[in-house]
């Protein structure tokens, strides 16, 4: 993103203190050993390329059965791109995470490497770098740590 000065702008209540930080929000639920269900988090990401494509991606669902990502995208500005294209598979979980659960306590804890999905890099190459193959699926974005904790 920094060669094709492209900025990531986090979208309240998402918040970027040092790594982008999204809270936890109501609606997903998980198997209480973390191998199924979804975990939802609020806030978006804005990535901007100035004079070029802006991508919104909101509201992430993470699918812990599948390990993939999903968001609500919205590519703009109209005509030249498409506008809102529904949720999509975002970023996928590798499977290297190592996901861990504690009875007594009541967490789940994941930590791993976060892809880009196949929607995602077609998406930043439209936006970012028309005409060209810039960005892979498959290829690292970051590292995804949570804990949640049952209420």
């Amino acid at each position: 993103m920094d060669s094709l000065f492209v900025s990531i702008n986090p979208i309240f209540p998402a918040e970027h203190p040092g790594a982008f930080s999204f809270p936890i929000v109501l609606n997903g639920s998980l198997a209480p050993d973390g191998s199924q269900g979804t975990l939802r988090t609020g806030g978006a990401l804005e990535f901007l390329q100035l004079g070029a494509g802006q991508v919104f991606q909101n509201e992430f669902w993470l699918d812990m059965g599948t390990r993939s990502d999903s968001a609500e995208a919205d590519v703009e500005p109209i005509p030249a791109f498409p506008g809102k294209l529904g949720r999509v598979g975002a970023y996928d979980l590798g499977p290297s995470a190592q996901i861990s659960s504690d009875p007594n306590t009541r967490t789940i804890t994941a930590t791993g490497p976060l892809t880009l999905s196949v929607s995602t890099a077609k998406t930043f190459d439209e936006a970012f770098s028309p005409g060209k193959a810039t960005f892979n699926a498959g290829e690292p974005l970051g590292t995804l740590s949570f804990a949640a904790v049952a209420q």
